[in-house]
């Protein structure tokens, strides 16, 4: 909640960015005040919830990595967005874009 009430004092330029923040400070809020009651009453977890969980929790950083690499503007007309362009990274054909897209769906279908 803090968050949002930052960004409405601030007025961040790039809104869709501003918004996945408060979403992972919220899921991150909620994780933490889970995993602490967890063990608060006893549970502890499941050598397969490790196992499942650190892969995935390795995907989402490299996810947010490519998310953040900032290889377009679309605040600026196309024409000056498409200075910013690189190279395709993955077989000659696939952007941080795709790329991004690709690593961030997979924690998703994992089932962790």
């Amino acid at each position: 909640f803090a968050a949002a009430v930052l960004g409405d004092v601030f007025i961040p330029s790039d809104f869709p960015s501003f918004l996945l923040a408060v979403f992972l400070i919220n899921l991150l809020a909620y994780f933490a005040y889970y995993v602490i009651m967890k063990f608060i009453h006893g549970e502890y977890p499941y050598p397969i919830t490790i196992f499942c969980g650190f892969p995935t929790m390795v995907t989402w950083i490299c996810a947010l990595y490519f998310y953040f690499s900032t290889v377009t503007n679309w605040q600026l007309p196309a024409a000056l967005s498409r200075v910013k362009n690189t190279e395709c990274l993955v077989l000659d054909f696939y952007d941080n874009h795709d790329v991004w897209h690709i690593i961030s769906s997979s924690p998703s279908s994992s089932g962790s």
